[in-house]
């Protein structure tokens, strides 16, 4: 069975928790492996990078394709499992 993983609505209250602590790190991750590790490291939310994802496709930052750009997206929210 998989992991139950926190709904929309639990991601946003843990966001809005952390800015009333005041001031926190978000880190940009630019891949599904830099997302996990940050993750492992215990960071509550992460961005998203469009430049870093852009340069590690040999892209400018404004030369990525919006379906690319949701690809990679979901890629990082739902990283693959492995048996």
């Amino acid at each position: 069975m998989a992991p139950c993983r926190p709904s929309i609505s639990d991601k946003r209250r843990t966001f809005a928790r952390l800015h009333e602590s005041g001031c926190f790190a978000i880190p940009n991750p630019f891949d599904v492996g830099s997302a996990l590790y940050l993750q492992s490291l215990g960071f509550e939310a992460i961005a998203t990078t469009s430049s870093g994802f852009a340069w590690t496709i040999g892209h400018a930052d404004n030369r990525v394709s919006r379906e690319a750009v949701l690809t990679h997206l979901a890629a990082i929210v739902r990283p693959p499992t492995f048996p």
